[in-house]
């Protein structure tokens, strides 16, 4: 898929799918603190980092890789940015922790104080904010990050294009954010956020009273609702594993949606 009508650069998923690389080259050097972790569920976390001098050339949507020291190792993985504070030294990350997530089990049991590394942006899944048609956002799981970057830099430059955010997980514990999605409603970002529970029937999920299904079965949902969004209407961003990503192409093509218009962030490498 393209982001801006270039080719993105596949990535691994957050929490570590893809096994490390080693490196030749001396260790880099520790330029970061971590300052909080704060667990949304047991496997689902944010986490803020504090660099020692500014992120450099970050737009909403981009991603740096994390790296944590395991003796004369430092294991790294890519996790795209939540949120950039105004001088570009706090960061924050949702990372999901994976039973084989040699780096998220890492982090889990790293203390507060800590020594990390933080490499440079990158990417090309970027919010084009020069765009002014509706956007159109599917996530699932951490794949919200980027979203989320997105939309806060609309907050705050007052940026009024509407948007449509569709967030599936599997257990509404997991729906992150809500509350900072509803204060940019409250202060007029025109958000729509629509989360969704893909396991309604499972235990964990009996108190959960919202849509069900999968995110792309919503995207479906969404475009027979609102027809003015399809062929030309509005522009899509997609981020999170890649069933969905795939089965949410097909749904945006089957709409009309041009390819130009269908920005997708690969997790996985091919």
């Amino acid at each position: 898929m393209t982001a801006m009508g270039q080719p993105l650069a596949a990535r691994p998923l957050p929490g570590g799918a893809l096994p490390t690389t080693t490196r030749a080259r001396p260790i880099a050097a520790p330029n970061a603190t971590l300052a909080a972790r704060s667990e949304v569920t047991a496997t689902l976390a944010t986490f803020v980092v504090v660099a020692d001098s500014p992120v450099s050339g970050f737009k909403p949507g981009q991603y740096v890789s994390l790296g944590v020291y395991a003796g004369s190792e430092l294991i790294q993985r890519p996790y795209s940015i939540v949120s950039l504070s105004t001088d570009r030294l706090r960061i924050e990350f949702l990372v999901r922790r994976l039973p084989d997530g040699r780096l998220s089990n890492l982090l889990w049991a790293l203390p507060a104080g800590d020594r990390v590394h933080v490499g440079p942006v990158k990417g090309l899944f970027t919010l084009d904010d020069e765009d002014r048609r509706p956007r159109v956002m599917v996530a699932t799981g951490s794949g919200l990050a980027p979203m989320l970057a997105m939309l806060e830099s609309a907050f705050a430059v007052r940026d009024r294009t509407p948007s449509v955010l569709i967030h599936g997980v599997s257990f509404h514990a997991e729906l992150a954010y809500r509350e900072r999605i509803a204060a940019w409603t409250r202060g007029g970002l025109p958000v729509e956020y629509r989360p969704t529970v893909s396991r309604p029937l499972e235990q964990r999920n009996m108190a959960w009273v919202g849509r069900v299904g999968r995110a792309d079965a919503q995207l479906r949902a969404l475009l027979d609702e609102w027809r003015w969004l399809r062929a030309g209407g509005s522009v899509a961003y997609v981020c999170g594993n890649p069933d969905m990503t795939r089965a949410s192409a097909e749904v945006l093509h089957d709409a009309g949606f041009a390819p130009r218009d269908i920005r997708v962030e690969l997790f996985h490498a091919p």
